[in-house]
Parts: structure tokens; sequence; C-alpha cells
């Protein structure tokens, strides 16, 4: 005899939803979805939402929406994050804008070269912190493509402005690193 799976009953907690899109050409802007075209896509996610509930009172006590955007070669350039209280009212959004570094001919792809991480809340000042990387993607010797310095909010002063400088061999092995401040001439 089959038994039946018994009712469990109970409330909702939470909920998510993602978005997903398509692009059929990721070395270069977005471009939509071709029927009928035969060609590698890309899938990835455009935006998220995820609902919580107090199951106890059912109400909705925060939502958090995220949102992405795309360049070349897949590369996420801006996410945002915006989370509100259950009534709607805004409470944060984090706001990611990326650049990035693509060789295609040495096939270096993303490349992260500067992040800026934009902080706000609803009444009060915004908070925004910067970031930096170099990697080993020029010259006569071999492109590796590893990390060779990264530096945090550049220009914000000695207490702000920290500075990492990676010294590889020749096959991109980090041998050392070193890190200073923004009042120290040279770290490399």
């Amino acid at each position: 005899t089959n038994q039946p799976f018994p009712a469990l009953g109970g409330a909702v907690f939470s909920s998510a939803t993602q978005t997903w899109e398509a692009d059929a050409d990721i070395g270069a802007a977005v471009l939509g979805f071709a029927p009928g075209t035969q060609r590698s896509i890309h899938v990835r996610t455009a935006a998220t939402e995820e609902l919580l509930r107090d199951p106890f009172n059912a109400v909705d006590t925060s939502q958090v929406q995220t949102a992405f955007a795309y360049g070349a070669y897949g590369n996420a350039t801006q996410t945002t994050v915006a989370t509100f209280t259950g009534a709607g009212a805004a409470v944060a959004t984090v706001s990611t804008a990326n650049s990035y570094g693509d060789d295609a001919g040495a096939w270096r792809l993303g490349r992260l070269t500067a992040s800026t991480v934009t902080h706000a809340r609803p009444g009060l000042a915004s908070v925004v912190r910067s970031s930096s990387f170099e990697y080993d993607m020029a010259g006569g010797g071999p492109r590796t493509g590893q990390l060779l310095a990264e530096r945090v909010q550049s220009g914000g002063g000695a207490s702000l402005d920290l500075r990492t400088h990676y010294a590889l061999d020749e096959y991109g092995n980090r041998l050392q690193a070193t890190t200073c401040a923004a009042s120290a001439t040279d770290c490399a």
C-alpha cells in the first residue's frame, strides 16, 4: 500500500525570486537571445528579491532587492543591493561599480581593475570606498595575469590609503608581499 505524505501545515518564513537573462555575445555589449540561432549563451542572474516574514503574525519583516548589470565577457559592472523594512521603507542601499581589464588576445579576461562601493542610508551621509588593482598583463615577458598591486582608498591620506605590492617569479608565483600607507614614497 502507498502511504500518503502527511500534511504539515505551517506558514511561509521567506520567499526568493530570481530573474535570469541570457547573453549570446559575451565579448561585446549585452545582446538579447536570438531564437533559431545556434550559438553559445551565457545565462546569468539579472535580479533577485528576497522577502522575510514573521510566520506567527503573517507580517513581512524585510525585503532585499538585488540588481546586476554586466559588460563585455560577462563581467558584473554594477551591483545594487537595496534593503527595505516589511512595510517598504528604505533601510540601506549598497552599490558596487566595477571596471575590468580584458586582454582577449592573451585570454586574460575578468581582471578587476577598479571597484567603488557606496553604502547609503536614509538621512545619513553616504560612505564610499574605492580599490584599484594592477596585473601582470604587459611587456615582452610572459603575461601571467597575476595580481601585482592593489590599492585601497587612493588619495585618502595615510590613515586610509593602503598599498600592497606583490613580487612574482617568472611563472607568476608570489614571492613577496609588501604593504605600506600613503606616506611611503615607494613600497614596491
